[in-house]
């Protein structure tokens, strides 16, 4: 069910703007240490790109960037 709404949540918003979602979800959690280490882990391995391009064309036919 987490799966199901976290990308439901993400294709309702720019790709420019998911960070925020995160650090939104970050800042208002509680976490344990070994929380914060799973998330690092995770945060870690997720590949970096060069640049996050605006999405909102494609999704909603309007960009709000």
């Amino acid at each position: 069910m987490i799966q199901l709404l976290t990308s439901e949540l993400l294709h309702k918003i720019c790709a420019m703007k998911q960070t925020d979602v995160v650090i939104n979800l970050i800042d208002y959690g509680e976490f344990t240490a070994d929380d914060k280490s799973r998330i690092n882990r995770h945060l870690s391995a997720k590949t970096e790109v060069d640049k996050v391009s605006c999405d909102c064309l494609s999704k909603f036919h309007i960009c709000n960037c």
